[in-house]
């Protein structure tokens, strides 16, 4: 929706974090990683120290991972990584399309346990929707958008030319709410979506605020803001 509505965007990615820690093995070698599946422009958005693999492509195929170089040693030791298969939660195999240093502390990416987006490990969306598929009845119907849910980051990138801004794109949130998110819910409850500067997050997380936001039945969500300030 963000991207047929404001096309001007130059880059939106959405990040979604697993409830905890993956079973992921190769072999018989078994880790628990924590794995948050990303759009590709992911990587467009964000400059990840990368020591193998696409930086801007590397999640571009459906089924990928990028892996941490402390998870990449602890999954294969010494061996080459690149283009192998890990095993997520005795499921679903990927390929390893990447490796990365560590992310510079301090980050929302970081290894705090309050790091909003900490991981050891990325992989492609299709990723989650997977598993999230699989955990339905397969009887049952698809369920509708829930707009409800806070469970995912969706990150923004705005153009530098000023063609849309921070305070144009809070100014019109509200209507894209109203337009898009089922009548059934807005009934139920008020569901706001906010702009936040990615150098605050790493404030918020480790003051609890971060994806807590809003009291009752209203839904506060947070679009995650790469651009000039205000």
């Amino acid at each position: 929706y963000l991207r047929s509505d404001f096309p001007a965007i130059d880059s939106i990615a959405r990040a979604r974090v697993a409830e905890a820690a993956e079973l992921v093995s190769v072999n018989d070698r078994v880790n628990k990683l924590f794995d948050v599946s990303v759009d590709p422009e992911f990587l467009t958005i964000f400059n990840l120290p990368f020591i193998q693999g696409d930086t801007k492509d590397a999640l571009g195929q459906p089924r990928s991972a990028v892996l941490t170089v402390d998870a990449a040693r602890r999954l294969f030791g010494s061996e080459n990584p690149m283009g192998r298969s890990i095993l997520l939660r005795n499921a679903l195999e990927v390929t390893v399309a990447g490796v990365i240093r560590a992310i510079p502390e301090p980050s929302h990416m970081g290894r705090s346990a309050t790091a909003a987006l900490r991981f050891d490990m990325l992989t492609s969306m299709d990723v989650s929707d997977y598993f999230e598929e699989h955990a339905r009845n397969p009887k049952a119907p698809k369920p509708p958008e829930n707009w409800l849910a806070v469970g995912v980051t969706t990150y923004v990138l705005l153009p530098t030319n000023g063609s849309i801004t921070a305070r144009s794109l809070a100014q019109q949130l509200p209507d894209f709410v109203e337009r898009h998110a089922p009548a059934r819910q807005l009934n139920f409850a008020k569901v706001d979506l906010t702009l936040t500067p990615v150098t605050h997050l790493l404030s918020l997380s480790n003051a609890g605020a971060f994806f807590l936001g809003g009291t009752g039945i209203s839904v506060s969500m947070t679009l995650v803001l790469l651009a000039p300030s205000y």
